[in-house]
């Protein structure tokens, strides 16, 4: 894992050298992000969302924060101003609109009403400031070394995860108290909010016609 990075952290200065010899640098746009998390010992675990623990050939299917937070970099001189950070909740489904904005802001027409799942982040690359989303929704379905299927409801403080394949290994977190996610407290605490949670996922599932419900 360690040698990945250092090998993307290599590959990537290569890239920057080669804009900046060509002198494209302040004009192009560099995004980097992974496209998942990754556990070495975080749970116990090992690996991402179809983990196992370590010394095992147990698997955790899981949607912990380690697996699901990927790192984000966008490299724009001309617009994004050195060392900003953003703290609102970005998913990889707003690159499309963020990008056809990005177009339409250089001159080109694009004259279709699309109709996209994602935000665009335009304004925040620009250093604007708006509340881009107040809850995320993900699911997971896993097919290797164990059959899973995983839904999951986060906002800033609260985080549910729904397991179709087995009801008894539902989670609930409070990430403001517990960003660890070491206590499940489904059917302890906060059972009026995990109601709250499980209809919104019942909804959204039922807005993008996923084969699975409760």
């Amino acid at each position: 894992y360690y040698a990945s990075i250092s090998s993307i952290d290599r590959n990537i200065g290569y890239l920057l050298e080669e804009l900046e010899r060509l002198k494209l640098q302040e004009n192009t746009i560099v995004i980097f992000m992974g496209d998942n998390g990754y556990m070495i010992g975080h749970h116990g675990l090992e690996t991402k969302g179809n983990a196992w623990y370590i010394g095992t050939n147990i698997r955790r299917p899981n949607m912990f924060e380690y697996s699901i937070l990927v790192p984000l970099i966008i490299r724009w001189p001309e617009v994004i101003e050195k060392g900003s950070i953003c703290e609102e909740m970005v998913s990889s489904l707003d690159f499309f609109p963020t990008l056809v904005d990005i177009l339409r802001w250089s001159g080109v027409e694009i004259s279709i009403d699309l109709e996209l799942d994602g935000t665009s982040i335009f304004l925040l690359l620009q250093g604007g400031k708006f509340k881009l989303r107040e809850e995320i929704y993900l699911l997971y379905d896993m097919h290797h070394g164990l059959e899973a299927h995983m839904r999951m409801l986060r906002n800033e403080e609260k985080k549910l995860i729904l397991h179709y394949e087995d009801e008894t290994k539902h989670e609930f977190y409070n990430l403001k108290d517990d960003p660890e996610e070491e206590k499940n407290i489904f059917g302890i605490k906060d059972t009026n909010i995990q109601q709250e949670f499980i209809l919104k996922v019942k909804a959204w599932q039922n807005k993008i016609n996923d084969r699975l419900s409760l």
